[in-house]
């Protein structure tokens, strides 16, 4: 089997929480992934997500986010690379159609700075989550980016030969950032 195979289930994984930031009253401008096979950075992203993310400067606290990645959306560049992707090993679209990510915003000593904590539910398996958030006030609304690592073998994705982390490395680096 092809090595640049073997990167699918740590792309799409990355792309699921990237996504995670994005919300129904925001167009997602950048939504990637960075995952590494045999110590080479790739990239990639998920086309179909639902979103809600409520978000008021006056009450960053109450913010609530919530996000559902449609695992079969997942995208690399490489046809052969994506059907892998989707597949029994890696997400398991048939399934589980879809990766939840939901929490809320705690305010930090930085200005303009948050911190995410949240859940991300993959494959069936439930794990905390918690990244930096950075809101800005623009001109026309707000503008979000921020960044998360997870490890993709934290929720089986690339098991069998593929838990070789030598091959396609375990964490991945999510970025993301929109306007609203």
């Amino acid at each position: 089997m092809n090595v640049f195979k073997k990167a699918v289930g740590y792309s799409a994984l990355a792309l699921t929480l990237s996504g995670m930031a994005s919300t129904s009253l925001l167009a997602v401008e950048k939504l990637t992934f960075t995952a590494s096979l045999m110590g080479e950075d790739f990239q990639g992203g998920f086309s179909k997500f639902n979103k809600n993310f409520t978000f008021d400067a006056a009450k960053p606290q109450a913010a609530l986010l919530e996000l559902q990645v449609n695992t079969a959306s997942f995208f690399s560049g490489d046809a052969e690379r994506d059907e892998l992707a989707v597949g029994s090993e890696w997400f398991a679209a048939s399934s589980f159609a879809t990766a939840i990510v939901k929490g809320s915003l705690a305010a930090t000593t930085v200005q303009q700075q948050y911190q995410f904590n949240g859940t991300i539910e993959l494959k069936g398996l439930i794990k905390p989550i918690s990244f930096p958030l950075q809101i800005s006030k623009t001109s026309t609304g707000y503008h979000y980016q921020g960044e998360a690592r997870l490890n993709r073998l934290d929720f089986n994705v690339g098991t069998g030969e593929w838990t070789d982390t030598s091959t396609i490395g375990n964490q991945i680096k999510i970025q993301f950032q929109f306007d609203s």
